[in-house]
């Protein structure tokens, strides 16, 4: 049950890109409409900044963070941001402590690029809600999924990653499952829960999928990162993204939807939110 790395064919990733994670004020691409949240910018982009106007961005590999201050024009090179005119300067930090650093950054669902595991449902597939297709800073007590249509009960599996049988419940009506508390499972390793309804025609309708409960490292360094709770929005947004692409899928979704709770009007944020 390897840990899967997918990038989408349809962004190519450049080792100077930039993210877009937090604007203030009027400001735009030349030639161009106003920037949005989580759009990525190439070398030889060009933003226009109005007075009292700012921009934040993030190096996606370096993790080096580059906030605009208008009003003025600016240039993204290979080097990083550039003032080209009208007196905007310029300020950078390395954002989350520096845990940033080394760390290939990546937008997540939105950009067609994710960190995921295999199982992640089909159409036609009894519809599991968690956990799925991701990694776990805890132990998982409930595993949860959506009602087979006029299901009579369920068998539920849980097993490691040599589909040894760990927990198995049979003749289910609830569509849930909470593991006795004598059940560990072991940090680092990559588990499988399956589970079967049985419908009233005789006919069975399955769901499957993998995931992880992260190892020390992964823990230590995501408790690194973690901004307080009185942090800016930027750091919110990069703790998100952080959090996608190492893979921590769900914990990452109840950041996404904070983060669009503070910005509704922000379109890629609540797309990001929403995405299953």
């Amino acid at each position: 049950m390897a840990l899967v790395a997918m990038l989408g064919s349809s962004f190519a990733w450049s080792a100077t890109v930039a993210l877009v994670i937090d604007t203030q004020g009027t400001s735009s691409q030349r030639s161009k409409a106003r920037i949005e949240l989580l759009s990525e910018l190439v070398p030889g982009s060009e933003l226009q900044l109005d007075a009292a106007a700012r921009v934040v961005l993030v190096h996606t590999v370096t993790g080096v963070e580059y906030t605009l201050h208008g009003p003025g024009d600016f240039r993204w090179t290979n080097e990083g941001a550039q003032s080209l005119r009208g007196g905007g300067r310029i300020t950078t930090r390395e954002p989350l402590g520096g845990t940033l650093r080394g760390v290939s950054l990546r937008t997540g669902r939105l950009a067609q690029a994710s960190i995921a595991m295999r199982g992640e449902g089909r159409p036609e597939a009894l519809r599991l809600t968690s956990p799925v297709a991701t990694w776990l800073l805890e132990m998982p007590r409930v595993f949860s999924w959506q009602p087979g249509p006029g299901a009579l009960s369920y068998r539920f599996e849980l097993t490691d990653s040599r589909g040894t049988p760990i927990h198995v419940v049979e003749s289910l009506t609830e569509t849930r499952v909470t593991l006795p508390p004598a059940l560990g499972l072991e940090p680092g390793r990559t588990y499988a829960w399956q589970v079967t309804a049985h419908l009233p025609t005789g006919a069975r309708l399955e769901g499957w999928t993998e995931f992880g409960v992260a190892g020390d490292s992964m823990r230590a360094s995501a408790s690194r990162a973690q901004p307080p709770a009185d942090a800016g929005f930027s750091d919110r947004l990069l703790y998100a993204a952080l959090l996608d692409t190492w893979g921590l899928r769900e914990q990452a979704d109840g950041e996404w939807r904070r983060l669009a709770s503070d910005r509704p009007d922000e379109q890629r944020i609540r797309a990001r939110a929403a995405a299953p």
